[in-house]
């Protein structure tokens, strides 16, 4: 990894895989990606989106953004609904 300072806003720093870093996301991120797919197998498409919807719901607690919050609030809202 490298660091990037922005060129318009000197308080933002951007944070960068290398070639070599890429290299080795490129190749170990398909296994991640299956053991997690095998992990949420059990899971069928609306037992998923709860679960996503619960976990946005405790990260909006833990972050407290406004507009998260109402996009969290439509989408339960939404769903109820349907």
């Amino acid at each position: 990894m490298y660091r990037h300072a922005c060129p318009k806003d000197r308080r933002v720093t951007y944070d960068l895989l290398t070639y070599e870093g890429n290299t080795l996301m490129e190749e170990i991120f398909p296994k991640h990606e299956q053991k997690i797919d095998e992990i949420f197998k059990v899971l069928d498409q609306q037992e998923m989106e709860t679960m996503i919807l619960s976990l946005k719901k405790v990260g909006l607690q833990l972050n407290n953004k406004k507009f998260l919050r109402k996009y969290l609030e439509f989408e339960i809202n939404r769903r109820n609904i349907e």
